[in-house]
């Protein structure tokens, strides 16, 4: 991945382009194509988009458009084939439904390159209601109220990321929750962390083709949490990893629960067995790493 000092690429995968199309040009054709690239990768499935990438030609007199076609079934493999063709410096994961804000996104990563941070973090919308980043200075409380923070706020669309920080990283090809088992792969313990009050997105929760909003997203969620436990148990995520298993794990055992679903409620016993297995092994773990936080 050869990278071009100042240029943000966005990775932008949609499986809706027929949907989407009108949303994303209304802040596309505003980006400086000296400061900005996006990667639109479109998973065509059964469906054929030519209209829609017909209509992309007033995008891209205006701003560098790298599309990619393909049928990947899930947004882990969309954004792997994205980060492949990204060139720019720093890297966002935007969704095609929501609105982001580039300029504040411009903003915060001039201020990252300033401090000689790795990682910036954003504050956001969802639904346009506000969601601030919290400020913080470096303490040894700090580093478990920010995890905690993120925890909660895991939005991988907030964070703009250098580009050599991911170059060895891959979304694992999952069809919810790939964001964050994404972030519990990344190394942060040697590496600066902006966190910003710039409001960088706003999130659409309400959309009804999300995934979130089906009853497929219990089982899409089991596969999840069994990949990231075995993550965790061979030592290759970093301390959110434990945070955000715990934060799944509750969510999926409560929709199971509701459901009552038996075969379901035997599959938990067995993935219950392998989480604590994997807490187990966190606990173990030395913690004397500290992020590095700035603001």
């Amino acid at each position: 991945m050869n990278t071009e000092k100042g240029l943000i690429s966005i990775i932008l995968p949609t499986n809706h382009l027929d949907l989407d199309l009108d949303k994303i040009a209304t802040w596309a054709m505003d980006l400086d194509a000296m400061e900005w690239e996006i990667i639109l990768v479109v998973d065509e499935g059964k469906q054929d988009f030519s209209p829609e990438l017909a209509r992309l030609s007033r995008i891209e007199r205006t701003i560098e458009l790298d599309i990619v076609r393909g049928s990947f079934g899930n947004p882990g493999g969309a954004r792997n084939a994205g980060i492949t063709r990204a060139k720019g410096n720093w890297v966002v994961f935007w969704d095609s439904d929501d609105l982001p804000n580039p300029q504040a996104t411009r903003r915060m990563v001039d201020r990252a390159e300033h401090m000689e941070a790795d990682i910036a973090i954003g504050s956001f919308l969802v639904n346009s209601k506000l969601h601030l980043t919290p400020k913080r200075k470096l303490n040894k409380t700090t580093n478990l109220k920010l995890i905690k923070h993120l925890t909660s706020n895991p939005g991988l669309w907030r964070f703009c990321i250098k580009a050599e920080l991911i170059r060895e990283v891959q979304f694992p090809e999952l069809r919810m929750g790939e964001d964050q088992v994404f972030i519990s792969l990344i190394d942060f313990s040697s590496r600066k962390i902006l966190l910003s009050d710039e409001v960088v997105y706003n999130y659409n929760s309400l959309n009804p083709n999300s995934l979130t909003n089906t009853f497929e997203a219990v089982a899409a969620l089991d596969m999840t949490i069994d990949e990231l436990a075995n993550r965790i148990l061979s030592g290759k995520t970093n301390k959110l990893g434990r945070y955000f298993l715990l934060r799944m794990y509750a969510t999926w055992a409560i929709k199971i629960i509701f459901r009552l679903d038996i075969r379901e409620m035997m599959r938990q016993e067995i993935l219950t067995i392998k989480v604590l297995r994997s807490l187990v092994h966190c606990q173990n773990l030395s913690t004397s790493r500290k992020l590095k936080v700035i603001s």
